[in-house]
């Protein structure tokens, strides 16, 4: 899958290559005149790759990318029933993807709206990158390396008289293995136990039928 969208992107780049070629386009800001003499007059110049059709494959760019976010919140929201908690990361990804879209969202348009101010552009842009990434790795990762047992938890064991009103958060694991896995196992057995009672019903069912023929 990963091939497949990698081969998209590069071939979309190389067709806007091919068919609309970039140049480099100077765009002059307004003079300013230097503090000290006014008949000195500094004119900024900014360079800005561009082409002429660029704003129809940025669209395409900008449809795929978001096609892949959609189905991507469409399979998180399908999956968000499964009761398996170490099976279960729907939650997390359609958090971690509903932020990237809003971060996407807000960069894209501070990108085209800073286009004569490329510093304070690239400070913008650059942070919104770094918070998505950095938000995505850990509200992924952190969970996963806390479970895998990595940190130990600490058991806080509360007075006998605060038993009954708060309780406590206890969080451990049972002989060597994590909360998320034994939950995980207790879930198959559980599912096992349905299965074997099913069977042991039918059974039932034939050995009456087959005293009643009798």
């Amino acid at each position: 899958m990963v091939v497949v969208l990698v081969f998209i992107n590069v071939a979309i780049l190389v067709i806007w290559e091919v068919v609309d070629p970039r140049y480099v386009r100077r765009l002059l800001l307004s003079p300013q005149a230097d503090e000290l003499d006014e008949d000195i007059q500094y004119q900024m110049v900014i360079k800005i790759c561009d082409s002429s059709k660029s704003v129809y494959f940025t669209g395409v760019m900008y449809s795929v990318t978001g096609l892949l976010l959609l189905t991507g919140a469409v399979l998180a929201w399908e999956t968000k029933t499964v009761k398996i908690e170490a099976l279960n990361d729907s939650r997390l990804i359609g958090i971690c993807i509903y932020s990237v879209v809003l971060l996407s969202l807000i960069g894209a348009v501070v990108n085209e709206l800073l286009q004569t101010q490329p510093s304070l552009r690239y400070c913008f842009v650059s942070g919104f990158v770094m918070a998505g990434t950095t938000f995505t790795a850990c509200l992924l990762f952190l969970p996963k390396i806390r479970e895998s047992g990595m940190f130990r938890s600490v058991v806080h064991h509360s007075d006998a008289a605060d038993v009954g009103t708060a309780g406590s958060k206890i969080q451990e694991n049972v002989g060597g293995k994590s909360l998320s896995l034994l939950t995980t196992e207790l879930a198959v057995a559980k599912d096992r136990i349905r299965e074997l009672d099913k069977r042991l019903m039918e059974r039932e069912c034939q050995i009456r039928s087959l005293e009643r023929s009798s």
